[in-house]
């Protein structure tokens, strides 16, 4: 019998910690050009999405909902089974790429067929034949991302931050285009989903590219080593998807179309704006956490939570005062009654950047079970918030809604924090603490600006643009005053991350760990 022991001239050297140093030069590589991927990402997305909401209706919207959610679990699968744990491995040998490449096609191709055979028919049954449409579009999306999830390892495991954001924001400018050049030529819903597939093959193409894997083939004991780790990573991943989604599905099948489609804008607004940018965070953390000692991690995480909750905050609040001018204007009359949805569910998308972060640390501590047990727990919750409050109307079930996502916050701490990552639940308090405050202080000026406005019969726009103009004033003053290490600190990053001269710290084939290697004992 041919063994499956890895061949000397295989082996990779051993990933010992790096240190906090590399770590943090490494972070702060990929928060730059994380966030120049987002910010060009959402430009583009802005822009296309004003173009989309007045080619199609909400109603079309509402249908599409269904295509992006077999989208996200068409990424989600490789993503967590082979991904996560390549990437989260102190050691991978050749041995393993082969093997996970092997698992990510086999699952993208069951799973393809599986939802073009049965998933699709089943949805045009129960919601249309748009829908189900859409969903058989999306089959093909779970092959790409399987062939895609060995070079995304490599690229991260190396600590290529700069070249995963390039290959990002190409794929940003290629599906929006997509999009809205088919709904203009009048495909309809459809163009919400054929875009991001082009996309995605965009992306696939250039990463392979960058990270050539080595060909699949079954290894049965890398394979036994990748899907042990995989297995609970990808229960919770999918758990976590579930979470995204179910209220969707709820959505749909308790009111009608329109109804999903601007709740769903509302929600994307609200929530789902604010986790794109933590995202740049969570995306690099796992990985960060991984290479990094007990004490960096700990610190490394009231870092990312203090940065988090300052930059997004505002940017929420923000939306809170903006969203009666802007989204009439924008997108059309036709979505007027997401202003009020939005506004709330806001305040959900502030709790929600309290819990991010929580996965990458658990995951990297080795416990994925007790991450699939917590998304199990929120998606039933979430579940009976919405099967609850749907038919009530829209505004009825986003306050609901946000008033879950601050219990699970306050829960999610206890359990997942000080229980498992050992770290005290007031640490991330203090952590958020000067953006709760200056956020508060900006809500309370704005908000009275705009009802003074009101009063003077001043335009919508002017009101708004004046109360975060103020309110801005007033949060960067908060800092100032109140929590001014805090703001140096911000400072001090923000002056970090702008680009300096000379190579960055991942050139092709210069990772962090390469340029620091003459430094280690």
């Amino acid at each position: 019998m041919r063994s499956e022991t890895t061949p000397p001239e295989l082996e990779a050297p051993a990933d010992d910690a790096l240190p906090a140093e590399a770590i943090r030069e490494a972070g702060l590589t990929g928060v730059r050009w994380g966030a120049l991927e987002r910010v060009v990402s959402e430009m583009v997305g802005a822009g296309a999405m004003i173009a989309l909401a007045r080619l199609l209706t909400p109603s079309e919207f509402g249908t599409a909902v269904i295509g992006f959610a077999a989208m996200e679990y068409a990424w989600v699968v490789p993503n967590q089974s082979v991904s996560v744990p390549l990437v989260q491995r102190r050691e991978t040998s050749r041995l393993h790429l082969e093997a996970g490449g092997a698992i990510a096609l086999l699952e993208g191709l069951l799973l393809g067929a599986l939802v073009f055979l049965v998933a699709a028919p089943l949805t045009r049954k129960a919601l249309g034949h748009d829908a189900g449409s859409l969903v058989e579009l999306s089959s093909l999306a779970f092959v790409l991302n399987g062939v895609l999830a060995v070079p995304q390892a490599l690229l991260e495991r190396r600590l290529h931050f700069r070249r995963l954001a390039s290959i990002s924001i190409t794929g940003a400018f290629v599906a929006p285009i997509v999009s809205v050049a088919l709904a203009a030529v009048g495909v309809g819903p459809e163009a919400l989903v054929l875009g991001p597939l082009v996309g995605l093959g965009v992306v696939l193409v250039l990463t392979w590219a960058s990270a050539p894997a080595p060909l699949p083939r079954w290894r049965r004991s890398a394979a036994r080593d990748v899907v042990g780790f995989g297995a609970p990573t990808l229960g919770s991943g999918l758990l976590r998807s579930s979470w995204n989604n179910v209220d969707y599905a709820v959505v749909a099948a308790r009111v009608n179309a329109t109804s999903l489609g601007l709740y769903w804008r509302a929600y994307t607004f609200g929530v789902l704006y604010g986790s794109k940018v933590t995202a740049v965070l969570s995306t690099l953390a796992l990985p960060l956490y991984s290479r990094a000692g007990r004490e960096t991690q700990l610190a490394l995480r009231r870092r990312l939570m203090r940065l988090q909750s300052l930059t997004v905050f505002p940017l929420l609040a923000a939306m809170i005062l903006l969203a009666p001018a802007v989204i009439p204007f924008a997108l059309g009359e036709a979505w007027e009654r997401a202003v009020v949805p939005t506004q709330v569910l806001a305040l959900a998308g502030m709790a929600n950047v309290i819990q991010s972060g929580t996965s990458p640390l658990v995951l990297a501590l080795g416990r994925p079970g007790a991450m699939l047990t917590w998304n199990l727990v929120n998606v039933i919750g979430l579940a009976i918030v919405a099967y609850l409050f749907s038919p009530l109307g829209l505004v009825p079930l986003s306050c609901a809604l946000s008033v879950f996502f601050v219990v699970r916050v306050a829960i999610g701490q206890e359990v997942m924090l000080r229980r498992i990552a050992g770290t005290a639940v007031g640490e991330l308090w203090r952590s958020c603490l000067p953006a709760l405050a200056a956020t508060a202080g900006m809500l309370a000026i704005g908000g009275a600006i705009l009802v003074a406005m009101s009063e003077l019969g001043a335009p919508d726009g002017v009101g708004a643009g004046l109360a975060v103009a103020l309110g801005g004033a007033t949060y960067l003053a908060i800092l100032r005053f109140g929590f001014a290490p805090v703001l140096a600190d911000l400072v001090s990053i923000l002056r970090r991350l702008l680009p300096r001269r000379g190579p960055p710290v991942d050139e092709p084939g210069v990772g962090v760990e390469e340029k620091i290697a003459g430094s280690r004992p």
